[in-house]
């Protein structure tokens, strides 16, 4: 038994949910952190002037977070600049902030409580409502365009300027 979100105590059987929409957001949600990854892994091999087969075996079982650091310390070599520093500083945090929402969305059991109603495993373990479509397609939208932005960075942009005309 748990508490229901009334604090009734209730009965949950845990499913996976079979609405399409809803698994299509779901969807969205791990494919946009997919890309986010992969374009964290480019930033290695941009900043530290490997082959793209060396950057993919070098980062291949790094985590997203470990990812984040060797950005920053390969950037830090780069530069001394403080202000670009804290530019990459600002972009990788909010990647993060990202990552922690997918992971606080998606990284939970999912259940039918004694109504029929979805419920999911809140951090404390108690059930609550799940995301809705709209938040899910939301946060797959800003990892996706947070991507992008490291990307551009990476090939157009302050990250391409830092290592064009390297100042450490």
């Amino acid at each position: 038994m748990s508490k229901n979100l009334k604090g009734k105590a209730s009965m949950v059987s845990l499913k996976i949910p079979t609405e399409t929409k809803l698994l299509e957001a779901a969807g969205r949600v791990a494919l946009s952190h997919a890309q986010l990854e992969h374009f964290l892994r480019m930033t290695v091999k941009s900043l530290s002037g490997l082959s793209l087969q060396e950057a993919l075996d070098a980062t291949k079982t790094m985590k997203v977070y470990e990812l984040r650091e060797k950005i920053k310390k390969l950037f830090k070599q780069k530069t001394r600049d403080e202000s670009e520093k804290t530019r990459l500083d600002a972009l990788l945090n909010k990647a993060k902030r990202l990552s922690d929402e997918r992971n606080s969305l998606i990284h939970r059991p999912w259940a039918r409580d004694s109504q029929g109603k979805w419920v999911v495993k809140e951090e404390d373990h108690s059930w609550g409502e799940p995301p809705s479509n709209g938040k899910l397609n939301q946060l797959a939208n800003n990892i996706w365009k947070t991507g992008i932005e490291l990307n551009t960075a990476r090939l157009h942009g302050f990250i391409k300027e830092v290592l064009s005309g390297s100042q450490v």
